[in-house]
């Protein structure tokens, strides 16, 4: 990809974002989604991180074993969470829950969801609670395939409970559902911002984002909206949406690169009639985005070898990213299973063979250290006992955290993407530095120590005496 920019001359120059041929995908090596793991990648943990994204759902659990791990990673996890205020344990007596009753029926709490068998006291304390101020209950189970789906199955909960009929239809006014909203800060809420913003350059209006740390009455906004764009995370609950709106049902892949998000500004042109609008918005990032760049592709990502843990949509993107730079995807692991529709990336094979998260970690570290990479875009708890530079990516991300715009998607997602993995890869070399001075100094010391005791014993041989150190 190149990118045209008129000099102080009149004259075009091309920006070419790596030097020779954009080089093909090749095979990468690809772990299946993890059959086992750790709490934050079960289906639970996805249930929260959907309860998290709407910020007046009163929330009650079952409480398992590993509930209070959940909540506690989600608090590492979202700086700005309030979703310990408004959950309660289901089997909690009535009185725990009379908080968060009080909280639904003013309407400072508007939706109730249920996680697991909430027959407990305090869940059904809850409910009736919900029922009398008329407030939609999203029920879900506590098992499912992972923690996406659990993610997808609050959102589609929320797709058939809350009210979106009787509005008045424009096509230009939309929708958008399957965010993944899995924290309440800047880089999330930037991806909802970046969204909005492609929508208005061809002249349409984001009403509703799904979910997008709002209230309900944000969501059921969507009743307005004549056109609901489909998000890879909550493909059913778009299509609920959309039938109950009788609004127009478009779906889109995720906008995670250079590449996707062009595509993703075409298909809006075409359906707004708009390409024009949509190319001086593409035009517009590329002209400052590949410049930049220039100077950091050469002598930061031509020929570097990347490798990715985190959920199977972003992982095509962060692959497309790599190549235009001149960088390789060399190894992947996925942590939830994709649906049919996820991008498939090339050579997809199943290895190792357990899919345990014991399994896959010494596997990913072999696969690092044989692929030679040089950094790693992943989600939190990776050890992979090597240097090599880290990028946060995905939830959970409990060791960056996002006070300023720092998102993920569209052409401001790739800049933000890129701006990392070169801080992390100037920190890796800082590093790597730092232990190549340390050799070198025990080197240095250990010559001068040498030195001082054969000074020492020529000294004795002079005096007569016999050396100390002679065998």
């Amino acid at each position: 990809m190149t990118e045209s920019q008129t000099n102080s001359n009149g004259a075009a120059e091309e920006y070419p974002l790596v030097s020779g041929d954009v080089p093909e995908p090749t095979p990468v090596p690809v772990s299946p989604a993890l059959a086992e793991g750790p709490a934050w990648r079960d289906y639970e943990t996805g249930t929260l991180v959907a309860a998290n994204a709407l910020a007046d759902a009163a929330v009650a659990y079952t409480k398992g074993a590993e509930w209070d791990e959940r909540l506690e990673l989600l608090t590492e996890n979202d700086w700005f969470t309030t979703l310990g205020d408004r959950s309660v344990c289901a089997d909690a007596e009535a009185d725990a829950a009379a908080d968060i009753a009080a909280r639904l029926a003013v309407g400072e709490l508007n939706a109730l969801i249920a996680v697991g068998d909430s027959g407990g006291p305090a869940a059904t304390a809850l409910r009736e609670a919900a029922s009398a101020a008329g407030r939609p209950i999203v029920e879900v189970g506590t098992e499912g395939a992972d923690w996406l789906a659990g993610y997808a199955d609050v959102v589609t909960g929320l797709a058939g409970a809350v009210d979106v009929e009787g509005g008045t239809l424009d096509a230009r006014k939309v929708a958008v559902v399957g965010f993944m909203f899995s924290r309440n800060e800047a880089d999330c809420l930037a991806d909802v911002g970046i969204v909005s913003a492609m929508l208005n350059a061809v002249g349409a209006e984001l009403v509703s984002a799904w979910p997008g740390g709002g209230r309900l009455a944000d969501l059921a906004a969507a009743r307005d909206a004549g056109t609901v764009i489909s998000l890879p995370y909550a493909r059913e609950a778009a299509r609920i949406v959309a039938g109950r709106t009788g609004a127009e049902l478009v779906e889109y892949a995720l906008p995670v690169g250079l590449d996707a998000t062009e595509a993703w500004m075409q298909a809006l042109g075409e359906h707004y009639d708009n390409a024009k609008g949509a190319q001086d918005y593409v035009d517009g990032h590329l002209v400052k985005i590949v410049p930049a760049l220039e100077w950091l592709v050469p002598f930061h990502f031509q020929n570097r070898r990347w490798a990715f843990v985190g959920d199977p949509y972003m992982a095509a993107g962060i692959m497309e990213s790599g190549r235009l730079i001149g960088s390789r995807l060399a190894v992947a692991v996925v942590t939830a299973a994709p649906s049919e529709d996820a991008p498939a990336l090339p050579g997809f094979t199943r290895q190792p063979e357990e899919t345990t998260w014991e399994a896959v970690t010494p596997w990913l570290a072999e696969a690092l250290s044989t692929e030679a990479v040089s950094v790693i875009f992943t989600t939190s708890d990776i050890d992979i006992g090597r240097i090599v530079g880290q990028v946060p990516v995905g939830f959970p991300s409990v060791r960056r955290h996002a006070l300023h715009d720092l998102p993920h998607l569209g052409f401001e997602g790739f800049l933000a993407l890129i701006d990392t993995a070169s801080q992390s890869l100037s920190q890796q070399e800082l590093y790597a530095n730092n232990a190549r001075r340390e050799k070198d100094n025990d080197r240095d010391r250990d010559d001068r120590d040498r030195d001082r005791d054969q000074g020492r014993d020529h000294d004795r041989e002079r005096d007569g005496d016999e050396p100390r150190n002679r065998p």
